[in-house]
């Protein structure tokens, strides 16, 4: 009879562990569609950013007007240029190549 009970406590526990674990993928399935959703505006606000600093002669490094900020800068301009190539924008490619092009010109 010892066994009996065991197995029902077993089957029981079994059974709320089950429902408790479908309950967990079911709110994690409704986190992940809000994060898909809240990275698809991260990603947009981002571009938007990135193409405020494009410059006729590059990325700058903010859309910022301070003084040091207006500047290109090449490791700034690198990063910024692989997200552009990620995006596959042509305007944001074409600022990663005026910020190349820029970056190999001797200094002043």
């Amino acid at each position: 009879m010892t066994s009996d009970k065991s197995a029902v406590l077993k089957g029981v526990t079994a059974n709320h562990h089950h429902a408790r674990y479908r309950r967990q993928i079911h709110n994690e399935g409704r986190t992940m569609a809000n994060n898909s959703t809240n990275f698809r505006e991260a990603v947009a606000r981002a571009t938007a950013l990135i193409k405020q600093c494009i410059s006729e002669h590059g990325f700058l490094a903010s859309p910022t007007d301070s003084d040091n900020y207006r500047s290109i800068w090449g490791r700034d301009g690198i990063i910024i240029g692989l997200a552009a190539l990620m995006t596959g924008d042509n305007d944001m490619v074409s600022g990663l190549k005026k910020t190349l092009k820029g970056s190999t010109s001797p200094m002043p």
